[in-house]
């Protein structure tokens, strides 16, 4: 269970309200006030069966007494700004080494971007703004660079690689089971030369024929991603258990529209493009050397 400890004006900076309860005011991350806590929806329920009553108690956090003033809703959880599940949050206390030692840099921050403001000028500003400490502390950090970093590239920058990887290592083991499939139509059509052959001569033309190979060729692929699919839904919650903490947002992945309209249009193309190879092998052959073919075939097998 990890705790974090947050400025009154966390919880405002991120747009999130409590399920139940109020955020922390100004005056509880001030020295003699911070005797409060704020907890998650999952501690609530594991810990405290869900007790409607919770808000106002007085429960042990380190061995100091703290009021919960709040329970945050189920959605919440600011792993994706910092590693791990937080269960606690305390007002954030400036005392002792936080708040004398000037190369102490011990916290993270976030902000919101005024309307119109651009990062670029966020970036600039608190370049100037680091220079005027270094003016007004001389030589206590000569080191000191403060940068801005938008919120994506935070999420993403750390992972981008092994995803992408990730991402092309599925991508490959996809072609390889289309090429494979493929091959089996291909094949498949060698031995229907016969039965194309009197679809021909009963008046179905290449095109016809062609729309059929392809339409057999998108309901199978149609049907297999459906499998797929069918196979993620199950199992999501096997992954997202078994899967490393430092993987942003895993826990909140799931099965959207996005995915459906994804799936369905991957089977359609897979169908497709791998189809397309069996139907133009359509053989010219006539009915006589189909037949022809097919009587010495059975002449054989006697």
């Amino acid at each position: 269970m990890f705790s974090m400890q947050v400025s009154a004006n966390f919880f405002p900076a991120l747009g999130v309200a409590p399920a139940s309860g109020r955020v922390f005011l100004p005056e509880e991350d001030q020295p003699g006030g911070n005797n409060v806590v704020i907890i998650s929806h999952g501690l609530w329920q594991r810990r405290y069966g869900a007790d409607p009553s919770l808000i106002g108690k007085v429960i042990k956090v380190s061995g100091i007494d703290r009021t919960v003033i709040a329970v945050m809703p189920p959605d919440f959880q600011p792993g994706f700004l910092f590693t791990g599940q937080y269960d606690l949050w305390t007002p954030l206390v400036a005392t002792g080494p936080l708040r004398e030692n000037r190369r102490s840099h011990l916290l993270a921050v976030i902000g919101r971007l005024k309307p119109g403001a651009t990062l670029a000028g966020a970036g600039a500003e608190l370049s100037a703004l680091a220079g005027h400490i270094e003016e007004q502390y001389p030589g206590v950090d000569p080191d000191l660079r403060i940068t801005a970093i938008g919120l994506h590239e935070r999420l993403v920058a750390p992972m981008r690689t092994l995803l992408m990887v990730l991402l092309c290592a599925v991508g490959c083991v996809l072609l390889i089971a289309c090429a494979n499939v493929a091959n089996l139509m291909l094949a498949r059509s060698a031995g229907r030369e016969r039965e194309m052959a009197i679809r021909s001569a009963l008046g179905a033309g290449r095109y016809r024929l062609v729309r059929q190979l392809l339409t057999e060729s998108t309901m199978l692929s149609i049907v297999g991603g459906a499998a797929g699919l069918l196979l993620a839904v199950w199992g999501i919650d096997s992954i997202t258990a078994l899967g490393p903490g430092n993987i942003p947002r895993l826990n909140e992945v799931h099965i959207d529209g996005r995915v459906l309209g994804f799936t369905l249009l991957t089977s359609m193309l897979t169908g497709i493009l791998f189809g397309i190879a069996p139907a133009l092998q359509i053989p010219k052959l006539s009915l006589h050397e189909s037949v022809k073919e097919g009587g010495r075939g059975s002449a054989g097998m006697k």
